[in-house]
């Protein structure tokens, strides 16, 4: 460039926001949008309405003057791999919203782009069931994982080769773009000498109007520390968990800039290794072959020069464990988040939704799953109910499934040992389920070798985490009662048996310690609100009018869900795919009465979630038999208009009949509260003033919601939900992921070996010998004891929690907590030949299991009985069925 000719044109610069429909995607791609408390985000993909989710997706973050476009050739490159990938236009940028001229420039904050990536990236982690690998482009590096240097050079570097930087901003009103204002600025700025000038040109075309100042500014200073990331990254042992990857013809981020960053990063690799506060092998930094001899590894670093794309897009493809990568005119970020190793704490799990009886298919889609993504198996698969544990045709009898759908399945080939479960396989209780088996194992059990079932609910350890459960559906008008089923059962026995009742979710509302994982059959009410609505109206048109209201899902699991703020939370029932993310915000310990104000900031936080997967039409399958077709009927009237929407009351859970949680009718109900208050009104105030004090009335007490407020203790404050579908061909019923715990043990705790053994949790343990006393089993005339609210119950719990140390976890070796594999078979298994269809129920038996766990806590086994007390009760025969109206459920 001459000494006069700096390039002076107005005709690329722009000071409005872009208008109009946006382009068509490019060739291959897909568009998206994520939307945002802000406006909408662009994000295109190479994945289309059914991603593949056997690789970790690649996450890419443009630079500056750059958007999702930019890195079009890649995800094409790596579509013909098979590897999924995605990239953001941030606010601004591409077609994502644009903010005015000013707003952009001079109010656009480094925080406010994270804010749009940090969005983008949940969305995908949703839509694809895995962590993303980052990779980051000039600013987007910075922007991505904070790792830019902390020197002016990087941006001063650009004055070296545009002597005419600060004049030409002078003739531009310092407009942003300023410098890529004409096609040699870009071509001179972004790319190198072979770059022809038509691909320049279709560049020029796609950079942004206008450009933050905020952006490039706030990164000139240190926002972060070498040590700081490296210490994020796990799995070192003596490998290299650094990849800084230089452009050969890269001037701005020269290779001199790069070697230094990559000795800034040995240098903080071997100061924590030297403070033992990584568990790694410092060696010595030796030559590797590579363009220009200047590529070396060792320190945990390796640092290599590309200088074309190609051969960049060859080493994210076979290294995805790379975590920091530059390429030729740009710092390319990646993190390895999708592959953390078990022994950093990571435990493989595989999420099933309904069962119904299919184990071998189940187990056959785990293994193929497996082994498309490289794993050597799962440390845990979660079937999230339906399970249909039917051990003979007897059983079948008391199965809340119409007799003519009626089908043994193949779960009895491993309660009879015929078969072995390939993996440790947890369930949780669906509504239609084998209620003889299940009622023996009433506190969990082993159902089959290495098949265990959580019980009505359960709370217990795998390796490093903590998994919470809950069997059944909600059924408002059975929510208060007591467990009163017991065979001989009637119809209605057999259908309120998988009720979910309060007697139990109370002990799950006094966790006070972090969970990581929950597991319920039906949604936690109104979860769909904080995922895409609208994709799922599409695939169950009818979900909507439930979700308007407030009918859809079980109020239970709700409560359950906001008190345990699990990380995760699996659920199935419903026969569909759909994933949301719900957030919390920070709350006062003053707010007793959580829903009645935290609601309505619930209620827009929620409109601004981002869709959590692209909407997925399921396939019309004319033979499918809706086993649950029989129960979706609500239990819940629509709120008032000028109500709040999110409150929970308990008398507000009604049926379809208007029959409420204490079996009043709400009509009832209503005249009553409207008498009791006339009759209160009737008595004038002054005359009121002159009774004794006991006629004074009481002070009003505030409403509260159960398990409302949450202990300091329980600090997460997202939970990604994941329901899934039963398993049938070109349906969503599987999802493998990694996951973590919440609260990182210590270094110092050594990590679990493989395979991990199921635990006992002492807190579950010490709430369990609280509240066995008042159980009752079998009895219909009995009523579960009233809630006497945590503060009454907080100090019995720590009390039973000191006697669980005592007695069960002091004085054993493996600190007692390993749940015993004591599998029995209890009721005859069926066999091969014998009819699937007897009109007889099943004989009742006595766990000894259940026998056992009872023993261990001290308390009476409530499930035991002598035979002749229960041939007394198979001679009566089952109790006459109640007529309830038409509230669903009949056959």
């Amino acid at each position: 460039m001459g000494l006069f000719d700096f390039k002076l044109t107005y005709q690329w610069l722009y000071w409005t926001a872009p208008t109009g429909e946006p382009p068509a995607a490019p060739e291959g791609l897909t568009r998206h949008w994520v939307e945002t408390p802000s406006g909408q985000i662009e994000v295109l993909s190479n994945q289309g309405a059914d991603p593949t989710t056997t690789k970790p997706p690649i996450f890419f973050v443009h630079g500056g003057m750059g958007s999702a476009w930019v890195w079009t050739e890649y995800m094409q490159y790596f579509a013909e791999h098979g590897i999924p990938c995605y990239a953001v236009s941030l606010r601004g940028h591409g077609n994502s919203w644009h903010p005015s001229y000013m707003g952009m420039v001079y109010l656009t904050t480094r925080q406010n782009l994270a804010d749009d990536a940090i969005a983008a990236i949940k969305w995908v982690q949703e839509r694809q069931g895995s962590e993303v690998l980052l990779v980051g482009h000039s600013s987007g590096g910075g922007l991505a994982q904070g790792i830019l240097s902390a020197n002016y050079g990087v941006y001063a570097n650009w004055v070296m080769f545009d002597p005419w930087f600060a004049i030409r901003m002078l003739f531009h009103g310092r407009h942003p773009n300023s410098p890529l204002s004409n096609p040699f600025l870009v071509k001179q700025a972004f790319f190198g000498d072979q770059m022809p000038d038509s691909a320049v040109l279709k560049f020029q075309k796609h950079v942004n109007r206008y450009e933050s100042f905020l952006w490039p500014i706030s990164m000139m200073r240190p926002f972060t520390t070498a040590a700081s990331i490296a210490e994020s990254i796990s799995g070192w042992g003596s490998s290299e968990r650094i990849m800084v990857m230089a452009g050969t013809q890269d001037k701005m981020m020269t290779h001199d800039v790069m070697s230094k960053l990559a000795a800034l990063y040995r240098t903080a690799f071997a100061e924590l290794v030297g403070s033992k506060k990584l568990d790694a092998k410092v060696n010595d930094v030796e030559p590797l072959s590579g363009e220009g001899g200047n590529d070396d590894k060792g320190s945990g670093i390796s640092h290599a020069s590309q200088s074309c794309p190609e051969n960049f897009a060859g080493a994210i493809g076979t290294s995805l464990n790379l975590r920091l990568t530059t390429t030729e005119q740009a710092i390319a970020i990646t993190g390895e988040m999708a592959t953390q190793t078990f022994e950093t704490n990571g435990v493989r799990i595989a999420v099933e939704g309904c069962g119904h009886g299919t184990l071998n298919a189940i187990y056959a889609a785990v293994a193929a799953s497996c082994e498309a993504r490289g794993w050597d198996g799962v440390d845990l698969l979660i079937i999230g109910g339906d399970f249909q544990a039917a051990r003979n045709a007897a059983d079948l009898t008391v199965m809340s499934v119409p007799a003519k759908y009626r089908e043994l399945g193949d779960f009895w080939e491993y309660y009879a040992g015929h078969r072995t479960a390939p993996y440790l396989t947890v369930f949780a209780g669906g509504n239609h389920e084998a209620a003889s088996h299940m009622w023996e194992l009433f506190y969990g059990g082993w159902a089959a070798p290495n098949i265990y079932y959580l019980g009505a609910a359960n709370v217990l350890r795998l390796g490093p985490l903590r998994i919470a459960g809950m069997s059944g559906i909600w059924k408002g008008f059975d929510y208060r009662k007591a467990h009163h089923e017991r065979l001989p059962m009637g119809p209605d026995e057999i259908k309120s048996f998988y009720h979910v009742r309060e007697v139990d979710v109370r002990k799950l509302l006094l966790l006070r310690e972090q969970v990581d994982v929950g597991i319920s059959h039906d949604w936690p009410r109104a979860i769909e609100r904080w995922g895409d609505e609208k994709a799922l109206w599409r695939m169950k048109p009818d979900f909507e009018r439930e979700s308007k209201d407030g009918t859809l899902g079980n109020v239970a699991a709700e409560y359950v869900c906001d008190r345990l703020r699990p990380p995760y939370w699996f659920s199935a029932h419903l026969h569909c795919k759909f994933a949301a993310l719900k957030i919390y915000k920070d709350e006062s310990a003053a707010a007793t009465t959580a829903m009645n104000e935290a609601a309505p900031a619930q209620t827009a936080a929620a409109a601004s979630v981002p869709p959590a997967r692209e909407p997925v039409v399921a396939p019309d399958n004319p033979d499918e038999i809706d086993l649950d077709g029989d129960e979706e009927v609500t239990d819940a009237p629509a709120p008032a208009a000028s109500a709040n929407p999110d409150e929970i009351g308990l008398d507000d859970d009604d049926d379809d009949d208007g029959e409420n949680e204490n079996g009043q009718t709400a009509t009832s109900e209503k005249t009553t509260s409207k008498e009791e208050s006339t009759a209160k009104t009737s008595v004038p105030d002054e005359i009121r003033a002159q009774l004794p004090a006991s006629f004074t009335r009481p002070p009003p007490q505030p409403k509260r919601t159960p398990g409302q407020p949450v202990p300091p203790t329980i600090t997460n404050k997202q939970v990604n939900f994941l329901a899934l579908d039963k398993c049938l061909p070109r349906r969503h019923f599987l999802q493998l992921l990694e996951v973590r715990p919440h609260n990182v043990p210590p270094a110092s705790q050594p990590s679990p070996t493989r395979p991990l053994r199921l635990q006992y949790d002492p807190e579950w343990l010490a709430i369990t010998r609280v509240f066995h006393s008042s159980l009752t089993i079998g009895d219909p005339s009995a009523q579960p004891i009233p809630d006497l609210g945590e503060e009454h119950y907080a100090p019995l719990i720590d009390a039973e929690r000191r006697w669980v140390e005592e007695n069960i976890v002091a004085g054993h070796k493996d600190g007692g907590l390993d749940v015993p594999l004591d599998f029995a078979v209890t009721a005859p298994p069926h066999t091969e030949g014998e009819p699937e269809s007897v009109p007889h129920q099943p004989f009742e038996y006595t766990s000894p299991q259940t026998a056992a766990f009872c023993a261990m806590l001290g308390l009476e086994n409530l499930w035991d009985a002598g035979d002749e007390e229960r041939m007394e009760r198979r001679a009566r025969g089952p109790p006459a069925g109640e007529f309830r109206g038409h509230r669903g459920g009949a056959f």
